[in-house]
């Protein structure tokens, strides 16, 4: 018989796939859903294969049928399922197994994935609009440095003395016909597949914090990495795993590099004999609203409280600069460009009406 690590499934026949991190979070929202609800989870997963269209996720969830079928444990199961499954997440399915509360552990990764996709989904969103925006300028400006440009010979024919702010914008329309639009495509071809490069990829500690100084998605960025933080300890706290092993585990689980490496650093000066919150003081990347919350509870004897109470308040934090974002940034933007379209024509008007006066 094979060994319940190999990752080739002797019962299924077929290689063990690599997972990516979504197919992860796929594999354990069915396993999830399927403990939720008591089904027995081989018959249940074979059949979920047989439904799905793809197939590394289907050939996965057989690979855990069959291994659970031959009385493999269910950490080890999924763990022979994939080449990507993450050390946290087979920490908490041991954790849970312990307490017996593999169903509620499932769930609570499950929701943690869907906050993130979640917060990914606003953070393009608030790209999204000043993108579009960005680009229906560049065409205006396209379409009015011709019509600017036609005005200028005209008044050029006519010998009108311009005004400093017609001057202004002719110069801005003669670099931006001849230099500009060139300048600004290439910048916004850089921007663009830069923030997608920030948002998509794993990124060194140092990046990372200042990732947070980023304007709109910075600050949302910091809070959910604090949430997922929280959230990661309190489950492996919760299910009585030891401090700095759940420290660890949740550096495992972070895909926020700065938290990650400072988890482990708090780990180590744990195990030397130093405090949870001692620690964590040390540390500039928690910041000063969390400490009350952990000293509070590690008092009461309760840090997995501690931490689930300061999951919900940076929660909360990101929810509400979502929300303050998503309110303010149209407005803002429909303003400027109103200010720039009547600043436009009053500039180009104003010798036209001191011509018509001439004239007349």
């Amino acid at each position: 018989m094979a060994d319940s690590h190999d990752k080739t499934n002797s019962a299924s026949g077929e290689p063990a796939p690599r997972l990516s991190a979504g197919e992860t979070a796929q594999l354990v929202e069915a396993i999830a859903g399927l403990a939720m609800s008591e089904l027995p989870l081989s018959a249940g997963l074979r059949a979920t294969a047989e439904e799905i269209p793809h197939r590394r996720l289907a050939a996965a969830m057989r690979h855990v049928a069959a291994d659970l079928n031959r009385g493999v444990p269910l950490d080890a199961a999924i763990d022979g399922a994939g080449r990507n499954v993450p050390n946290y997440v087979r920490g908490l399915i041991l954790a849970g197994l312990r307490t017996g509360r593999v169903a509620h552990v499932l769930e609570e990764l499950v929701a943690m994935d869907r906050d993130r996709v979640d917060l990914r989904r606003r953070i393009t969103a608030a790209l999204a609009y000043p993108t579009i925006l960005f680009v229906l300028l560049l065409g205006m400006f396209v379409v009015a440095s011709r019509v600017v440009i036609s005005f200028a010979k005209v008044y050029d024919e006519f010998g009108v003395e311009l005004p400093t702010i017609t001057s202004m914008v002719l110069h801005t329309m003669y670099w931006f016909r001849y230099s500009g639009l060139g300048t600004m495509l290439l910048g916004l071809g850089i921007v663009v597949p830069s923030m997608v490069l920030l948002l998509a990829i794993p990124k060194p500690a140092e990046l990372q914090r200042a990732c947070y100084r980023v304007p709109v998605v910075g600050p949302l960025w910091r809070w959910q990495s604090l949430v997922d933080f929280s959230r990661l300890m309190y489950l492996l706290l919760d299910r009585q795993v030891p401090m700095s092993e759940a420290l660890r585990l949740t550096a495992d689980g972070l895909r926020w590099s700065d938290l990650a490496e400072v988890s482990r650093l708090c780990a180590q000066e744990i195990d030397q004999g130093m405090g949870l919150a001692e620690s964590m003081a040390k540390h500039p990347e928690f910041p000063a609203s969390i400490h009350p919350v952990i000293a509070s509870g590690i008092k009461a004897q309760q840090p997995s409280e501690a931490f689930r109470a300061a999951a919900e308040m940076y929660r909360r934090r990101a929810g509400v600069d979502t929300v303050l974002w998503e309110a303010v940034l149209p407005p803002i933007l429909l303003v400027l460009v109103a200010f720039g379209v009547s600043f436009l024509l009053v500039a180009m008007f104003l010798p036209l009406i001191k011509l018509i006066s001439a004239l007349t």
